[in-house]
């Protein structure tokens, strides 16, 4: 079977959405040795790595990406993780991982060496953190966590030692994930009201960016960001990405539902690498998908 597809040609895509489009180039299934994915939840790039959550199978999958080819590169099976939902890597190419079960999160080498679970320290009001999502941001590399327990968005080092903290807003639904933009911006999005939040770098407050997200997509699920300031959004349950601008303006809706390359089925965690390439975690599909961003 072959396993990594690389596609020359340019497919139809959704007219582009105020100068923005999504070209498909690339997908994976698995890994070198024929090994399918099952149900990728989590993906993290950091220029040409890409690594993914392999979560029906427990474990991590490491790939190289240049000239639109997806290379498999190494599997890691962390035996220390049940289900692993979500990651980041860090500045000096860890890998931070979010467990669904422990609902905590693990530290592991760029060879998939465990490397213990994230303690904290120094954390003001209750000390109890429950993860739902976290990003790394920053030079510094710091982790912005999702804290449903402690309703705030809590920035810590590498090391788990508190820097700050932000409280959700008032009047909220339910907060699925969040983003750091390259001005240090932290994005807060809300999948049952269908809002996004916004607090500046300097901000001990998040204040409203866009409140009809509910009119393009139906599950709005998981965020990212490029490095001009455009945000790029998962429609869970519609198969889409929402694109919007760093003053929260819709520009448009790319891709759709389906199960052909370029159509997206339960998609979840998404990223951007290098040359400026969307990674999507393509979760019912069972597998990875690339798209180059057209500007």
């Amino acid at each position: 079977m072959v396993l990594m597809i690389s596609v020359a040609l340019l497919l139809s895509v959704p007219s582009a959405a105020n100068g923005i489009a999504l070209k498909y180039t690339t997908s994976a299934y698995g890994d070198n040795e024929g090994v399918g994915m099952n149900s990728p939840e989590g993906i993290a790039c950091s220029g040409n790595v890409v690594v993914v959550t392999d979560t029906g199978n427990n474990r991590l999958l490491r790939y190289s990406y240049a000239n639109e080819t997806l290379t498999p590169e190494g599997t890691f099976k962390v035996q220390e993780l049940r289900y692993p939902i979500r990651l980041q890597i860090a500045p000096d190419g860890d890998i931070y991982v979010l467990d669904g079960k422990l609902l905590k999160i693990a530290r592991a080498g760029q060879d998939g060496t465990f490397k213990g679970f994230m303690s904290f320290n120094g954390v003001p009001g209750t000390q109890e953190v429950i993860p739902r999502s976290f990003k790394v941001g920053g030079e510094r590399g710091f982790i912005y966590i999702l804290d449903v327990f402690g309703s705030r968005v809590l920035v810590v080092d590498g090391t788990g030692k508190y820097q700050r903290h932000i409280p959700f807003p008032q009047d909220h639904g339910f907060f699925s994930d969040l983003a750091v933009n390259y001005r240090g911006d932290v994005l807060l999005l809300d999948s049952i009201k269908g809002t996004l939040y916004a607090a500046p770098s300097d901000s001990q407050e998040f204040s409203l960016l866009a409140n009809d997200l509910k009119e393009h997509a139906r599950f709005p699920s998981h965020i990212t960001a490029d490095n001009q300031g455009t945000i790029f959004i998962t429609d869970h349950h519609g198969g889409s990405i929402l694109v919007i601008g760093l003053d929260g303006v819709i520009k448009g809706q790319q891709l759709g539902f389906g199960w052909n390359e370029s159509l997206l089925n339960y998609p979840s965690q998404i990223c951007i690498g290098s040359e400026n390439h969307l990674f999507v975690a393509d979760t019912n599909n069972s597998r990875v998908q690339i798209f180059k961003i057209i500007q």
